[in-house]
């Protein structure tokens, strides 16, 4: 599974976010949702907390030897949160 996140920031907020997934669905997708939330926002724990948890219920991973379905969409939940935290903080160093 993949996560991919990025972030824009306008005027100390967010402007613009994208998160991508990859390996938890039938193809590709976009959090749209995840996104939608993140835009014109002021970053903190809440709000990606919220971010990732309609990202994790966004995607629609399969049961398989690697594990359950469950598991897949929790690990998705950690890696947007993991990866939205590492992108607002190098996007929060480009603004300073």
């Amino acid at each position: 599974m993949g996560v991919a996140v990025q972030v824009e920031m306008r005027n100390g907020g967010i402007g613009r976010a994208g998160i991508g997934l990859t390996a938890v669905g039938p193809t590709n997708l976009r959090a749209t949702a995840a996104e939608q939330v993140l835009a014109g926002q002021q970053p903190g724990d809440a709000l990606i907390a919220e971010a990732a948890g309609l990202a994790a219920a966004a995607c629609e991973p399969r049961t398989d030897m690697r594990g359950s379905a469950d598991y897949k969409r929790d690990v998705v939940r950690v890696f947007v949160q993991r990866g939205l935290r590492a992108a607002l903080r190098q996007a929060q160093e480009v603004q300073a």
